[in-house]
């Protein structure tokens, strides 16, 4: 087998900057500009990308600890995605099969369905901070749950 040359790398690089190729800067769309001589980036879309999260959270009946975490989700879900999510609630007692179709063991228990890859928390949610960073939610500007 021949070894790798020096000059695949730059080759590649090459095809890269100077074809027409989307890329993500601060969350808006950009592409190489081939007639500008430096390569600049020009904006193809001024909207930036846009991403919806979806969770399930599968409780077992009306406790006080299912309550918890259904409040304490939907206020994370508020603080650091201001609208932009769905949450599905299921009751483990009345529909056992969805639970078990989702490999549930223990409620509560959160589901991340989108965007992927899949998460799972089990709990209350009462640590936010923990809960935020297990969900992989994005960071907010001035969380309110940092002082508790």
């Amino acid at each position: 087998m021949r070894a790798p040359s020096r000059r695949t790398p730059i080759r590649f690089v090459c095809r890269l900057l100077f074809r027409c190729w989307s890329l993500p800067v601060c969350g808006v769309r950009t592409a190489v500009d081939r007639k500008a001589p430096s390569g600049a980036l020009r904006t193809l879309e001024t909207v930036p990308d846009v991403t919806t999260y979806s969770f399930r959270l599968y409780v077992a009946g009306n406790t006080e600890r299912s309550h918890a975490a259904e409040v304490n989700l939907r206020f994370l879900c508020d603080a650091h995605l201001s609208g932009m999510y769905e949450v599905e609630v299921i009751d483990a007692v009345e529909r056992p099969e969805l639970a078990e179709e989702g490999r549930i063991l223990a409620t509560p228990t959160v589901v991340r369905l989108a965007p992927p890859p899949q998460r799972r928390v089990i709990g209350d949610l009462s640590d936010h901070g923990r809960a935020a960073i297990a969900l992989g939610l994005p960071a907010a500007d001035a969380s309110p749950s940092e002082g508790q």
